[in-house]
């Protein structure tokens, strides 16, 4: 009987043993479990639902998706993005959660079990949220225990090249597209983080993250963020031009671009250098300062885009009759097939519009009409309402590829002003970039 106990003993052990060494203990492979369920709604019935204060949903209802976001890369932390099937709308799913992607990787379609869960329109994200109850008022994380029994996986997966969106910049940064895989080219790394790593402790690190700027040829720009837990952190930032892919996220004022892994940047082409570029920092000086009617001039301000940048205001006691123009130093389009102009402004009080101006023979020194200019009507320009300066506004990309060939190209700002109406006009971030 002894040597029985003993051996049973023993047998057990081994079994013990061998299951906590098992090569699948810690991410079991789940490729092969997927359900497909009865669709009764779409996340857009539940967004328009849905207000900043969390609430039950009651209904037994499901919706469907596909997923965006992967946390392979330690960038995404206990949160899933989705977008619905037709591509339409993106919403989040907080879960508490590790290695989410080896059940809900890109590309997958997963069904949600709306019964019971919570959902919201973050006020502080913009997004539409689907999870638990926290804090009384907010969506918060599903539990590690059931998540996998309200997000099913699918038996449906996509390349990503079906539910990617080839987007600029400046049409991407919108809430329609919070939580979509978005693909940008054309773009580079800002000159700030060249030689630097993914994440930065040292530049624009800001809650366990490094803030990058990614821009391009047209000057727009939108947030890079990268988390000291990320499995590429110490990876140096690519200078080159190129594709890079994440999701589109927002905190507050910023949108935020995610991406998922190293994999996800494309930068392999050549970087595009500016053939001129100002922010008004110390070349000032070089700048024609034409007064044509008025006492009052272009000069600088430390109130700016980051401070300084040029600025322009025609009241001093009251509106006065203004005409002053800001003339760039001379720039050589000889040697580019073709080239862009953008730059920055901003506005306050109601009054005339900015104009934008172009020359080819202008000498650098006299009054304005001893040139020929072209005025340039495509810009993007702020319209001011009430408060204070408007936000800084991008101008776009201008095409001035019709100058090609000119070595003294300049760029004007012509500020107007009235006895009547007399508004502040700030300039900055000024670029012309040739292909």
């Amino acid at each position: 009987m002894k040597k029985l106990n003993i051996l049973i003993a023993t047998l057990l052990f081994s079994t013990l043993f061998s299951c906590i060494n098992s090569d699948n203990y810690d991410v079991p492979n789940l490729s092969g479990e997927c359900s497909d369920l009865t669709v009764t709604k779409t996340p857009q019935d539940v967004a328009t639902a849905a207000n900043a204060t969390a609430q039950k949903y009651m209904a037994d209802d499901v919706i469907e998706a596909y997923i965006t976001s992967s946390d392979e890369g330690g960038n995404f932390y206990k949160s899933i993005s989705m977008v619905s099937v037709d591509g339409t709308k993106g919403f989040s799913i907080p879960v508490d959660s590790y290695n989410l992607y080896t059940k809900y990787e890109p590309g997958r379609k997963v069904y949600v079990k709306m019964k019971d869960r919570y959902f919201a329109n973050n006020s502080q994200t913009y997004s539409l949220e689907i999870g638990s109850l926290y804090n009384v008022t907010q969506v918060g994380r599903i539990s590690g225990v059931e998540y996998e029994s309200i997000i099913k996986r699918g038996c449906t997966k996509v390349d990503e090249s079906a539910i990617v969106n080839q987007m600029t910049i400046s049409a991407a940064k919108n809430n329609a597209n919070l939580n979509k895989l978005i693909e940008f080219d054309a773009v580079q790394f800002a000159d700030e983080s060249l030689g630097k790593k993914y994440y930065d402790a040292t530049l624009n690190s800001i809650g366990g993250a490094t803030n990058h700027i990614l821009k391009d040829a047209a000057g727009n720009s939108i947030i890079v963020r990268v988390s000291e837990f990320a499995s590429f952190m110490s990876k140096s930032i690519p200078s080159g031009n190129g594709k890079i892919r994440g999701v589109l996220t927002r905190y507050n004022g910023d949108y935020q671009f995610m991406i998922r892994t190293e994999n996800d940047v494309k930068l392999t082409g050549t970087r595009v250098v500016p053939l001129f570029e100002e922010s008004f920092t110390s070349n000032f000086g070089l700048w024609s300062k034409q007064n044509v009617v008025g006492a009052q001039v272009w000069g600088t301000t430390t109130f700016g885009n980051p401070a300084p940048c040029a600025l322009m205001n025609g009241f001093s006691g009251g509106s006065q009759l203004n005409e002053d123009w800001l003339i760039s130093p001379a720039i050589n389009l000889s040697g580019v097939s073709a080239a862009l102009v953008s730059f920055e402004t901003s506005t306050r009080y109601a009054g005339p519009a900015l104009t934008i101006w172009v020359s080819t023979n202008y000498n650098g020194t006299g009054l304005p009409n001893t040139a020929t200019w072209t005025q340039i009507t495509t810009a993007n320009l702020p319209v001011w309402t009430s408060g204070s300066f408007t936000p800084f506004t991008s101008s776009g990309g201008i095409n001035i590829s019709s100058f090609v060939g000119s070595s003294n190209f300049r760029i004007a700002f012509k500020y107007t002003s009235t006895t009547s109406a007399a508004a502040s006009w700030e300039v900055d971030n000024v670029k012309v970039v040739g292909q």
